[in-house]
Parts: C-alpha cells; sequence; structure tokens
C-alpha cells in the first residue's frame, strides 16, 4: 500500500483473515486518519498483525506508521507496530482527535530522529487499555499539556514517557477510570 487517507465518515478496519502476516512499510507513512474517518487495525481469533518498517532512515515528518488529525485510531489485540520511523513520532503521530492501544498491543524498536519513537501525542486523546505495551526502546512524547489516559483494568506498560517541558506540577498521566488512585502521584515534583 502506498499513502491511504481515511476522511468524513469512513470507517476501515484491518485484521488478518486466517493467519499471522506482516505488512512491511515500503513506503513512507502507510495511513492518515482525517477528520471524522475511523481506523481499527487487530488480530483475529489468535492471529497476529506485525507492522514492520523499513531498515533505511525515514523521511516522514510526522508518523512513520499512521498520522491521526482529527479521526481515530484503535489497535486492538494481537498487533506489534516494529520499526517504524520518522522525525516526530516513529510509529503513530497524533496531532488531534483520538488514539487508543489496547488488548495486547505492542510497539517496538520504533524510532524517532526529534521526538516521541512510539508515539508523538501533539494534541487529542492518547489512551492505553489492557495489556498494551509500549517498550524501552521506544517512548511516548507528551506535548504542552497532554496526558496518558489510562483505562479501567489497564496492566500493561509505559517503559518511557517524555515530556515538552519538565514544569513542577504538570500531570502527566490521567488515571481518572481508577477512583481508588490518588491522580497526585502522576504529577511531576521538583526533583
Amino acid at each position: 500500500l502506498d499513502k491511504v487517507t481515511i476522511d468524513k465518515d469512513y470507517s476501515v478496519t484491518i485484521k488478518p483473515d486466517k493467519t499471522s502476516i506482516t505488512l512491511n512499510l515500503m513506503f513512507d507513512q502507510m495511513f492518515k486518519v482525517s477528520s471524522g474517518g475511523s481506523l481499527t487495525i487487530s488480530g483475529n481469533n489468535g492471529a497476529s498483525l506485525t507492522i514492520s518498517g523499513k531498515s533505511e532512515a525515514n523521511t516522514v515528518d510526522t508518523g512513520g506508521f499512521v498520522l491521526v488529525d482529527g479521526g481515530s485510531l484503535t489497535i486492538l489485540d494481537g498487533v506489534t507496530i516494529s520499526s517504524a520511523k520518522a522525525k516526530k513520532g516513529g510509529a503513530i503521530y497524533l496531532k488531534s482527535g483520538s488514539c487508543t492501544l489496547s488488548g495486547s498491543s505492542k510497539i517496538t524498536g520504533s524510532t524517532a530522529s526529534e521526538n516521541g519513537g512510539a508515539v508523538y501525542v501533539a494534541d487529542g486523546t492518547f489512551t492505553v487499555k489492557d495489556y498494551a505495551l509500549v517498550d524501552a526502546s521506544n517512548d511516548v512524547y507528551l506535548e504542552d499539556d497532554e496526558v496518558i489516559t489510562v483505562a479501567s483494568g489497564y496492566s500493561g506498560t509505559i517503559k518511557n514517557i517524555a515530556l515538552s517541558d519538565y514544569e513542577e506540577g504538570r500531570n502527566v498521566v490521567d488515571v481518572s477510570d481508577y477512583h481508588s488512585i490518588d491522580s497526585n502521584k502522576f504529577v511531576l515534583n521538583d526533583e
């Protein structure tokens, strides 16, 4: 696939049929999800889906795999994004709209020459659910006052969070779904 734009009232789902498959990113950014569009990527009853970037340097400015610009992106169980590359948001760039990582989805080995090896959140809602993993070789970059929204029951891992500023009192994680957790635990202190 060359670059695919999903906009207006279009809703696209990508999942393997019966066997596990790998999609190789042969060109620059594969998807752009614009205002009103929706992209869902998932495994299928044990069949996994791996999205793998090319090994040479990537010239994509934002979102090596997908740019979300007003639409919604949902990545479900059985999906791994690996080795995607961009200047900002190696795998995903969230310009506006929403992005949800859920199930046992995973982002690994993706890189950004500037910020956000896994995900760059410029604006919008970035949510993690279930067992979603962003491994230690990646980071989630949060611009300005953006936060990571943690859905109730989340037990996955985000190894690295990077921020545009490290001002005391800045919140980095929204745990409002967890009524028993003190949200002050996710506010930067003077250290």
